[in-house]
């Protein structure tokens, strides 16, 4: 079954866990830093100040001290709202943002109806944010928390309509890819690490077979990834699932934290839970989804 037009031009997820939050200047001015350390990104910079220079001249003439302080500190709070709801929402995706992360329990959204709540949360950010003119501030630290957030709430806009929960995770650099390396970053060692680390992989069995209940439905609506993306990801899951769970690099905090009873615990939910899951997501991809893909 062919895709839907708009789903052969779609790209997958928008990766708004790279946002960088606006909570303290030097944290602004370190972004600005990178940027300018960059040269494309300092031409993209100096392009779009140089585009709103002269509205910024004129807006700051009629704009008061206060007021300026004052959208500035909304754009801080906006930004710091939107990486909560992003740690709320796709905590494994925020671990990789390099940001502070509190808990280590939770797992990433990817149920239709979540999603839909989280477009639909954005979609709000993104009407509050239009009515903060960045004109106003435009020489201050602000002015770039301002910019990263437009566009990451542009781009998660732009990329609703592809639906690719429904399609776009089955490639060789889907969510399967990325499992040893979460294993490998599960914080262990105390009796609340151990404690959170059980409860989030826990949650993998149920995660992976919503990921099949969403491929199922995106075929039955017209969207579909490749026959290629298909084989490449059958290719890989037979190598990941090639000898014993207990061998496998998802016992890594094991590795790191050898705790007999954490080890049995962690064993059991790897060999119970986790691999059979896995087994059921590469069996519906051989058996079901290969034969209707584009």
């Amino acid at each position: 079954t062919p895709a839907p037009m708009h789903a052969r031009h779609c790209k997958g997820h928008s990766g708004l866990w790279r946002i960088v939050t606006a909570r303290t200047r030097r944290q602004l001015r370190d972004a600005r830093g990178r940027l300018g350390a960059n040269p494309g990104h300092r031409m993209l910079v100096m392009h779009l100040r140089t585009r709103i220079f002269a509205a910024a001249a004129v807006s700051a003439a009629f704009t008061s001290p206060t007021r300026a302080a004052d959208e500035r500190a909304r754009v801080t709070a906006l930004a710091d709202r939107f990486v909560a709801a992003f740690q709320e929402n796709y905590p494994v995706s925020y671990a990789f943002s390099g940001l502070p992360v509190k808990r280590s329990d939770g797992i990433d959204i990817n149920s239709p109806a979540a999603i839909a709540q989280w477009h639909a949360l954005l979609q709000g950010m993104t009407a509050e944010l239009g009515s903060i003119k960045p004109e106003a501030f435009a020489d201050q630290p602000e002015w770039v928390t301002w910019q990263f957030l437009n566009h990451a709430l542009r781009q998660d806009a732009a990329t609703a309509i592809c639906r690719s929960e429904l399609w776009g995770d089955v490639t060789a650099l889907g969510w399967q890819a990325t499992l040893p390396q979460i294993a490998s970053m599960q914080p262990v060692g105390t009796d609340e690490a151990r404690a959170q680390a059980l409860a989030r992989w826990r949650k993998f069995g149920p995660w992976i077979d919503q990921e099949i209940a969403n491929l199922r439905e995106g075929q039955r609506l017209g969207y579909s990834a490749t026959a290629a993306a298909v084989h490449s990801t059958l290719g890989q899951l037979d190598s990941m699932l090639t000898g014993a769970p207990e061998k496998s690099e998802l016992m890594n905090p094991t590795q790191r934290d050898t705790t007999p009873a954490f080890l049995a615990d962690w064993t059991q939910v790897i060999t119970a839970t986790v691999w059979p899951a896995l087994e059921r997501y590469r069996a519906y991809l051989r058996d079901d989804y290969q034969l209707h893909a584009r």
